[in-house]
């Protein structure tokens, strides 16, 4: 029997919809704002909004949802997964869910109106 070739075999690069099929829709991409003390005092500071995203989302399209929805000019995002906490009941430990969050910097003088509230 012979052996197949790299460009014999059928695999991932093969597939027609390769790594597009968890896309995620442009109103998925934000969740919600992120509203504290710590995020307000990045956007006084240096125009830094912190949202939560879908934990799917890429940089590219948290850019695009957010310059879409509002109307704005991204300078970079930054984006973390923060860690669901592990918490001790009387049946036994459960875990809250991971979240994604992104922290978008905008140009001066753009603003979302989502925070001026």
């Amino acid at each position: 029997m012979k052996k197949q070739g790299r460009s014999e075999r059928k695999g991932y690069r093969d597939q027609p919809n390769r790594g597009k099929s968890n896309r995620v829709g442009l109103y998925d991409v934000i969740i919600a704002p992120v509203l504290t003390e710590k995020s307000r005092y990045f956007i006084q500071s240096n125009q830094v909004y912190t949202f939560f995203v879908h934990h799917l989302a890429t940089k590219g399209e948290v850019i695009n949802a957010v310059e879409s929805l509002w109307d704005v000019k991204v300078l970079s995002v930054n984006t973390l997964i923060q860690r669901g906490k592990v918490k001790r009941t009387l049946q036994g430990t459960t875990k809250k869910t991971n979240r994604k969050k992104a922290m978008v910097k905008l140009i001066e003088g753009d603003t979302i109106p989502v925070f001026n509230t």
